[in-house]
């Protein structure tokens, strides 16, 4: 997608529905919880019939640049002021003037530096990976908001480049890994909706 200023890269928020549903489920379990907010300028809104990308704006009611995503009366997905809570269930593009849900294909974010998952990047090869996205965004957007999270996430940075190093060299252990680890973990997250 592209977008009016060419200097910033914008990629998906989310690189699936699951991953899309398990913010919104947080969201609504965790209303305060600031880790999961969306960010006025660094999220973006796709559209589906252009391809352009614009930066969320801060709120028209109160200023506020943070944002969650919620429900709305209706049932509607949407996106709440995170201050005073008005929002909106749609996206009408400035470009087109197509009206676009608020969705995992419309929700985008500026591209960072973020770090991978290192076991994870080491068994599927690239950061790109969905499987390292979806644990990354797990890190990033659940692990990162809790005592033990931060405290397991350290753990795992002083453990796994050494696991990583080990671990593409073999092919073998990487498929062991992929079944025994990645898939069944993915899966937990998934199941307990975490």
């Amino acid at each position: 997608m592209s977008e009016n200023d060419p200097k910033v890269d914008w990629v998906y928020k989310f690189y699936d529905s699951s991953s899309f549903r398990l913010r919104l489920e947080t969201n609504l379990k965790l209303p305060d919880a600031t880790g999961f907010n969306l960010y006025a300028n660094t999220t973006g809104f796709g559209c589906l019939r252009c391809k352009t990308v614009h930066p969320l704006q801060p709120c028209d009611n109160c200023g506020s640049e943070q944002f969650i995503l919620g429900l709305a009366q209706n049932g509607s997905v949407g996106i709440f002021c995170f201050r005073c809570q008005q929002g909106f269930t749609n996206y009408t593009c400035v470009k087109c003037g197509a009206k676009n849900p608020i969705t995992h294909e419309t929700i985008l974010e500026q591209k960072t530096e973020k770090s991978g998952c290192f076991i994870a990047t080491a068994v599927y090869g690239s950061v790109y990976a969905n499987e390292v996205i979806y644990l990354s965004s797990f890190r990033d957007n659940v692990l990162k908001n809790y005592f033990l999270g931060k405290k397991f996430i350290n753990l795992y940075y002083k453990i796994s480049p050494f696991l990583a190093s080990t671990i593409v060299k073999h092919s073998k252990l990487k498929t062991a890994v992929r079944i025994f680890l990645i898939k069944p973990i993915i899966r937990l997250i998934q199941y307990f909706k975490i």
